[in-house]
């Protein structure tokens, strides 16, 4: 199919106001937050530990419907064979993302960042095992600056790989910082991110998100800050954050409906997502009408995976999620599946009348937001083109 241009003369200055954030993809797909949000949950699922649908693979063969969203997760960065000759994983490998997205799921990724044990003894995220300063960051001189740095700057080009196939992702870095620490008087916090205070978490969050945004250019990222009802003081900022969400593991519909409730009210101009959930034990999670009946209108639900049951050693399906709970969920009208989410997207991407690129007759230079000329095709995005702006769509 022809590459489509969208004319978008008369919406100049507000579409470049906004384009200047976020990728087309990425606007669209905030748009449909908003358009969905308290009327419609999105059902997700966690890739099996990495880089891979496998779970969304188990729900589709249970209810014969894909999850609208799945979660991947960069834990294994150090290993990908682009930077590591002995890798066993490859993130830059980007088949199974663009199929995901092209067939309308929506991508999002969480990365359980490992950094050397103190013992010596291979890597780790937690800060039981790693004495790793995330305050550092502060500190351009020191070895753990520029360790924190290089990793980023692997992550951005993941990023930056998805962004030239036109896909958004959904983006929740140093998840659960805050651990225990607000809520036991010698609590911890069980991620090295978080393992310096607030304050340090912070100034790291806020870091990355100028490097990626600023640095790096990458327009094509959505920020989800997860926290619980007693860490509001770990929050960076509207500014840094679209989504807020918390995790849940449990039974308990109550403490479900308190966290919604507060923060639905602590950051009300921003939607409230349910960011990671599942069983404690024997105590499995509420369905999703219970949820939503009784606990809050949540912008998304995501189930951890089973790694068990993936594994071939437990057939039951029942550590942190199950399967009737995504049998139930499906059935839901207001539950949205990879089906319907694509249908959305692709309303939201041709909502503007659209000239085949052929007919607009126009060979004049092509220049992206920062006054470069784009050589070559172009990948979709925003451009100027004889002081108008234009979006190059899908495909």
């Amino acid at each position: 199919m022809k590459k489509r241009i969208l004319l978008l003369a008369c919406l100049l200055i507000s579409v470049i106001t906004v384009s200047a954030e976020r990728s087309p993809e990425a606007q669209a797909l905030l748009n449909i937050f908003n358009n969905i949000y308290g009327n419609k949950v999105i059902i997700c699922s966690m890739a099996n530990v990495n880089w891979n649908i496998t779970e969304a693979e188990n729900v589709y063969s249970w209810t014969g419907k894909y999850p609208a969203m799945t979660t991947f997760d960069f834990i294994h960065a150090p290993y990908s064979k682009d930077v590591n000759i002995q890798g066993w994983i490859d993130y830059s490998d980007m088949r199974i993302i663009k199929d995901w997205w092209q067939k309308g799921g929506i991508v999002s990724c969480m990365w359980h960042w490992l950094q050397q044990r103190d013992d010596g003894n291979g890597m780790s995220f937690y800060s039981s095992e790693t004495s790793f300063d995330p305050s550092k960051i502060n500190d351009p001189s020191s070895a753990e600056y520029a360790k924190m740095v290089s990793d980023m700057d692997q992550i951005a080009g993941y990023f930056k790989q998805m962004k030239d196939l036109g896909i958004p992702v959904v983006w929740r870095p140093l998840h659960e910082a805050a651990g225990n620490t607000n809520n036991y008087p010698n609590g911890t916090a069980w991620f090295w991110w978080g393992s310096k205070g607030a304050n340090a978490f912070i100034q790291l969050w806020r870091f990355m998100h100028d490097y990626f945004t600023d640095t790096k250019g990458l327009n094509n990222i959505i920020w989800v800050w997860n926290g619980g009802i007693n860490d509001d003081d770990w929050y960076p900022g509207d500014e840094y954050v679209d989504v807020v969400g918390d995790d849940y593991y449990g039974s308990n519909i109550y403490n479900i409906n308190a966290s919604w409730n507060h923060l639905k009210n602590s950051f009300p101009n921003k939607f409230v997502a349910l960011t990671e959930c599942g069983n404690s034990g024997t105590n499995l999670l509420p369905p999703m009408e219970d949820i939503w009946d009784f606990a809050g209108k949540w912008l998304w639900a995501m189930p951890w995976y089973d790694y068990a049951y993936n594994d071939a050693n437990d057939r039951t399906h029942t550590q942190h999620d199950y399967h009737t709970w995504f049998v139930e969920a499906m059935q839901l009208d207001y539950a949205l599946d990879r089906e319907a989410m694509k249908s959305l997207l692709d309303a939201e991407m041709t909502s503007v009348d659209t000239i085949e690129m052929s007919d607009a007759a126009d060979d004049s230079p092509l220049y992206d937001l920062h006054g470069i000329r784009v050589l070559g095709n172009p990948a979709p995005g925003i451009y100027i083109r004889n002081g108008k702006a234009i979006v190059i769509g899908r495909q």
